[in-house]
């Protein structure tokens, strides 16, 4: 019997999520000399001795950075709006998706069997970084309007990613996983790598998909000219 563990990991990157930006698919396996074809001669793989399915989702959300570097002008370069427009306050951070899963197989005839034992995903919210333009003083009216406004974002952010952990495990309780008492026949290790990537990505990548779009709705929610007025009202000197 032996033991392989997966990696898979999709990073997001956006400015405020207003941007989104789809990251790379990425797939980190041992290299192993492939067993020979022939598993579709057999007769089929019997159950495992022992071991429990595991399922973990956690999220690792970073401490929120404040930057009072960079001007109006320099905010608006940022965005797709350019520097000509004047942006008062500005939050980057990263989402990150996270997986991994550790697999055992076993030789049976020409081809293997194998079943996954564990999976574990990480929802990251990474750099999390909010500006306020340099031109406001910490001890201004504007600039308390300014970070409570890019707080909300935050928050947002936030919950969505507290609200979506539940669904990421339920997906990861599917019988479609292979599991100890039910291995599945394949003809080679690389088809048993191939199949661990498919499956993850038939379960994960559509809650994702939501996930971020949601996401993007809440957070162009708050950035509206209703919500700008408000935030405008609350001070006297921009």
């Amino acid at each position: 019997m032996r033991t392989r563990r997966e990696a898979m990991s999709r990073a997001l990157s956006f400015f405020r999520i207003l941007c989104l930006t789809g990251g790379a698919s990425v797939l980190a396996l041992a290299c192993l000399a492939p067993l020979m074809a022939g598993a579709q001669a057999l007769g089929g793989c019997t159950a495992a001795a022992g071991g429990a399915f595991r399922v973990e989702v956690r999220l690792d959300t970073a401490p929120v950075r404040l930057n009072r570097s960079l001007s109006r002008a320099q905010l608006g370069e940022r965005t797709f709006h350019g520097p000509r427009t004047r942006v008062l306050g500005l939050t980057h951070s990263t989402v990150d998706l996270d997986t991994s899963a550790a697999y055992k197989w076993s030789p049976a005839g020409d081809g293997a069997c194998f079943w996954v034992e564990a999976v574990d995903v990480v929802l990251r919210y990474q750099a999390v970084e909010i500006f306020v333009a340099s031109e406001y003083s910490p001890n201004s009216c504007a600039y308390h309007a300014i970070l409570r406004h890019e707080q909300e974002h935050v928050a947002v952010a936030r919950k969505h990613l507290d609200r979506y952990a539940p669904r990421y495990r339920a997906a990861l309780t599917s019988l479609l996983i292979p599991r100890p008492r039910s291995p599945k026949l394949v003809a080679s290790q690389s088809e048993m790598q191939q199949e661990i990537e498919r499956l993850l990505a038939k379960l994960l990548q559509p809650i994702a998909t939501e996930m971020h779009r949601e996401m993007a709705e809440a957070q162009a929610a708050l950035d509206t000219p209703q919500v700008y007025r408000r935030v405008r009202r609350q001070c006297k000197n921009w």
